[in-house]
């Protein structure tokens, strides 16, 4: 074999070699998943803040319970991997709607929700962020149709949306890993009824991004090399 045609045998071998392993990624265990409310817009008496249960709103003169969010994370076992792409459950988003006086709700609220996981026995941790748009809906029986629409008692809109696609990547092995969220199992947006309460499931995958991966230096120095051989063929040619 010559060695122009040996060497470029050999760093095409290197740069598969160098992609191929990190390319497959199926050694994935979620080892714990949990949610904590940063921020509310509005609202009045907000209590939970930094916790994964908010309430707001004044209930007198009824002095019943107050309205609130609780998100409440669920990790798959332990002891079952799964592979990069694959959708799983981050946890349960719960709305509680009782009467509020008017005046008084939020109109937004911030969830950090952050997976810890290990892959290939390394351990990492990732937080994604999402708003959640409130519409508190007034009640008038008999009155105008719902603002929100449903029947009377009129119920309360939530809109959750992402505040980034996915969370903060975390490198690992040259590899940059992300939790990238598909949504909640109930559609865009929901109502919750008055004196009700409404979950949604929150769904992610993990996705990874291999084009970080560097070329091995023996890559390089090898293309390098078949480089050189190839200009100094020409010049003897033209020679």
């Amino acid at each position: 074999m010559r060695l122009g045609k040996f060497l470029a045998t050999t760093a095409v071998a290197v740069i598969v070699a160098g992609g191929a392993s990190a390319s497959t990624i199926s050694d994935i265990v979620i080892t714990s998943v949990t949610g904590a409310w940063t921020s509310v817009t509005g609202g009045t008496n907000v209590s939970g803040l930094t916790t994964n249960a908010i309430s707001w709103g004044t209930t007198t003169p009824s002095g019943g319970p107050q309205s609130g969010y609780t998100f409440v994370g669920v990790a798959p076992p332990a002891t079952a991997p799964f592979s990069s792409d694959t959708v799983f459950t981050l946890g349960d988003f719960t709305h509680d709607n009782f009467p509020i006086n008017s005046g008084t709700s939020i109109t937004g609220a911030t969830l950090d929700v952050t997976t810890e996981f290990t892959i290939g026995g390394v351990a990492g941790s990732l937080t994604s962020q999402f708003i959640f748009d409130h519409f508190e809906t007034p009640n008038d029986p008999g009155g105008a149709p719902c603002a929100a629409g449903g029947p009377e008692p009129c119920g309360d809109l939530v809109t959750p949306t992402l505040n980034v696609g996915a969370s903060d990547s975390l490198t690992i092995d040259g590899v940059d890993y992300f939790v990238s969220v598909t949504g909640f199992n109930m559609g865009a947006s929901f109502l919750t009824a008055e004196n009700a309460s409404n979950t949604a499931t929150l769904l992610g995958t993990f996705t990874a991004d291999v084009a970080a991966i560097p070329l091995p230096a023996a890559g390089w120095m090898l293309l390098a090399g078949v480089g050189g051989l190839a200009a100094l063929r020409r010049r003897k040619k033209a020679a």
